[in-house]
């Protein structure tokens, strides 16, 4: 009767197991670590690059919301794509925030939560970028502009930024190479 619990999924904080304690108490990571393949300028410039993609997909998610667009303020259409492109956009430059703090090489539970999640984060801001434009075009379809033109395409092309630097950031990080000093 008394059979122990086997759990199937790992633990939140199993990553912890990866650190050793040495001889004068410090903490050390013993753990896999993944290396970026090529010569440091290029890991440099690859960061650069994901670097611009953030900022500029952030600064254009966030002025999305700080001007005025017709439906943004009381259509579920416009406003709910709207904010599930703002979250998608936010998860990936928070992905990149962390890979970049990463240093080289990246320790196993970094890369997993960074470069083995980018395609996934990628496509879901693709997914949101294009509802909200879809949303926001169908929205001026309906109802038209209501007199603020210059607001809506602001907002379709502050969202065709967005979608257009996660597809980049999607075929750049196909691009990308990391090894695995060892097996996990």
């Amino acid at each position: 009767m008394d059979r122990p619990h086997k759990n199937k999924r790992p633990r939140r904080r199993a990553y912890l197991d990866d650190f050793a304690r040495t001889a004068s108490g410090e903490y050390v990571y013993t753990g896999v670590t993944y290396a970026f393949q090529g010569r440091e300028a290029q890991r440099r410039r690859c960061l650069f690059f994901f670097g611009l993609l953030a900022a500029g997909m952030a600064a254009a998610a966030v002025i999305c919301g700080c001007i005025s667009v017709p439906g943004l303020d009381r259509c579920a259409y416009v406003l709910l794509p709207y904010t599930a492109s703002l979250a998608a956009t936010v998860s990936l430059v928070w992905a990149f925030g962390r890979l970049a703090a990463g240093g080289e090489p990246l320790r196993a539970y970094v890369y997993r939560a960074t470069v083995a999640q980018f395609p996934l984060r990628t496509a879901l801001t693709i997914a949101a970028a294009a509802l909200a434009l879809g949303g926001e075009a169908l929205y001026l379809l309906l109802h038209g502009a209501q007199g603020d033109p210059i607001g809506a395409a602001v907002y379709l092309a502050l969202q065709g930024l967005i979608l257009s630097g996660a597809v980049l950031w999607r075929q750049l990080g196909r691009k990308v190479v990391w090894t695995p000093s060892r097996e996990d």
